[in-house]
């Protein structure tokens, strides 16, 4: 199975569960006898089949193009082999990580924010202009607390 597609089914299932656990704990704080709603789980995990593809594609971009190992330089010198292969020492670009973390922040993270809540009021079945002004209306508080979360993990 390729790896993407193994990162698509591994997501899906993610997202199924954690909106699952997302309405037990919701069912616990409110005190009241948990009944599941699996709509929203199916949702979550199509959602997360159509957009982790695209977004695996974005870090293998971001990694192909700010690698966080880059062959460090030497003065001809191995540090030995491993599986019959040479092995050169390598070092990890700082300037290459806040690349990779700044674009997928101000970037990657929009953009994913956006189609996020795009798709889940399609699910809903508004229609386009109802799906905008949800965009509209939730996307900046949406943003926000995803930066108290994504920038540490």
């Amino acid at each position: 199975m390729s790896a993407i597609i193994n990162a698509s089914i591994q997501a899906a299932l993610l997202s199924a569960f954690s909106n699952l656990l997302a309405q037990s704990l919701q069912a616990y704080k409110l005190n009241t006898s948990l009944s599941f709603d699996f709509t929203p789980a199916y949702q979550f995990a199509l959602y997360a089949l159509l957009s982790t593809p695209p977004n695996f594609i974005w870090q293998e971009w971001l990694e192909a193009a700010f690698p966080a190992n880059v062959p460090a330089p030497v003065d001809g010198k191995v540090t030995g082999r491993k599986n019959g292969n040479t092995v050169r020492p390598t070092r990890m670009p700082k300037s290459n990580t806040l690349k990779k973390f700044l674009l997928d922040q101000l970037l990657g993270g929009p953009v994913n924010n956006a189609l996020f809540l795009a798709a889940m009021a399609g699910f809903r079945g508004l229609p386009m202009e109802g799906v905008v002004q949800y965009v509209r209306a939730e996307f900046i508080p949406l943003s926000l607390a995803s930066y108290k979360l994504w920038p540490f993990v």
